[in-house]
C-alpha cells in the first residue's frame, strides 16, 4: 500500500503544483475534483443489488493557473444483477449542468457487463464492457472497456490499478477516442461504510487536440 499511497501524494502534488513548464507546453492542462457519495441498498436478494449516488465535479486548474469552476451536479441510480463472478448493470444518470456552466443538462443511460477472474485468494483482475448514452442538445454514443487489478492488503484495505479505453461518436459529432489511467485504495471505516480515494488520468481526443486532465477521486459508499 506504501507505494501506492506515495504515488498518489506524488500525483496530488503536482497537481495542486503544476509546474509553468508543463503548463506552458499543453494549453489545454485541466486538474479537477470528483467527490462522490454512493448509498447501497439491502434487497434482500442473492442475485440482485441497487444503489443511489450523488457526485459533482469541479475544476480547480487550468492551463497555468488556479481556476475554481463548478462544472456539474450529478444523481445516479444503478441496478445489478450478479452471478458467479459476472455481473450486469443498468446505470441512469442525470447531470445539472445548466445552473453551473449554461451549457444544457445531460441524461445518460449505461448498459455494462462485468467479469472478476480471481488470480490468487488476495488478488483479482476484472474486465468491464460497457456502452453509454449520452442525451441532451445532441446525441452520444460511448462504447467502453475498462480492465483492473486488485489487491486485497487487510480485511479492510483494497489497492488497485485500472485503464479504460472509450470512443465518443454521434450524428452531429466526429469520432473522439480518450485513454483512463487510475490508482486508488479503498479502506473500510465501518461494517457498512467504505471509503475510497485515488487519482486519474485522462488523455482526450489524442488523434486531433489532445487535452491532459488529472482528477483527483474521493468517494464514500454506505450500506443499508
Amino acid at each position: 500500500m506504501s507505494i501506492l499511497l506515495r504515488l498518489n501524494v506524488l500525483i496530488l502534488f503536482f497537481t495542486l503544483f503544476p509546474s509553468k513548464q508543463v503548463s506552458a507546453q499543453n494549453e489545454d492542462f485541466f486538474t479537477l475534483i470528483n467527490p462522490s457519495f454512493d448509498v447501497g441498498l439491502d434487497l434482500n436478494s442473492e442475485h440482485w443489488g441497487q444503489s443511489f449516488g450523488i457526485a459533482h465535479r469541479d475544476v480547480i486548474y487550468q492551463n497555468s493557473g488556479y481556476d475554481f469552476k463548478k462544472l456539474f451536479l450529478e444523481l445516479a441510480e444503478y441496478t445489478s444483477y450478479n452471478w458467479n463472478n459476472q455481473r450486469l448493470g443498468l446505470k441512469v444518470k442525470y447531470r445539472f449542468k445548466d445552473l453551473y456552466t449554461g451549457k444544457h443538462n445531460e441524461l445518460r443511460l449505461a448498459q455494462d457487463y462485468s467479469l472478476v477472474i480471481p488470480i490468487t485468494e488476495t488478488l483479482g483482475f476484472g474486465q468491464k464492457f460497457s456502452v453509454e448514452e449520452r442525451i441532451r442538445d445532441r446525441f452520444s454514443l460511448r462504447p467502453r472497456y475498462r480492465a483492473v487489478v486488485e489487491k486485497e492488503l487487510s480485511e479492510t484495505t483494497n489497492i488497485g490499478l485500472n485503464g479504460e479505453m472509450l470512443l465518443n461518436f454521434g450524428p452531429e459529432e466526429l469520432p473522439v477516442f480518450e485513454y483512463r489511467f487510475s490508482d486508488f485504495v479503498e479502506f473500510l471505516i465501518f461494517s457498512n461504510l467504505s471509503a475510497t480515494l485515488g487519482a486519474q488520468f485522462r488523455y482526450e481526443d489524442f488523434t486531433r487536440d489532445a487535452t491532459d486532465e488529472i482528477f483527483i477521486i474521493s468517494g464514500f459508499d454506505l450500506r443499508i
